[in-house]
């Protein structure tokens, strides 16, 4: 994979998880397992938490059970803080292989 085409996919990764991210928090209220009746979060916390899942620094700004409901915790904020380290590890992964590639070359 050539760099460009990487960068392309890293970058249509990071905005479909923030797009989806972003979404289950701003419609919690109608989404299920929200048995607390809980309402949708702002639009700033939504973009605040959907942003830190997506760059993995896994910033948190809320009280998680009077915040968030189950499906939010789940899928808003379980499922991307799994999913956001991957590009990179993918990409630590590739170089190190290429290095032990040239080292055999050397050799």
């Amino acid at each position: 994979m050539t760099w460009l085409r990487y960068f392309w996919a890293v970058l249509l990764f990071a905005t479909v998880g923030f797009a989806s991210t972003m979404a289950v928090f701003m419609t919690q209220a109608w989404l299920p397992l929200n048995p607390q009746k809980l309402p949708n979060c702002s639009w700033h916390l939504a973009f605040m938490q959907a942003w830190s899942f997506t760059c993995d620094a896994d910033w948190q700004s809320y009280a998680g059970e009077t915040t968030m409901s189950y499906f939010s915790q789940v899928f808003g904020v379980m499922v991307p803080q799994s999913l956001s380290p991957w590009p990179s590890r993918r990409r630590t992964g590739e170089c190190g292989h290429m290095a032990r590639l040239h080292r055999r070359r050397l050799a």
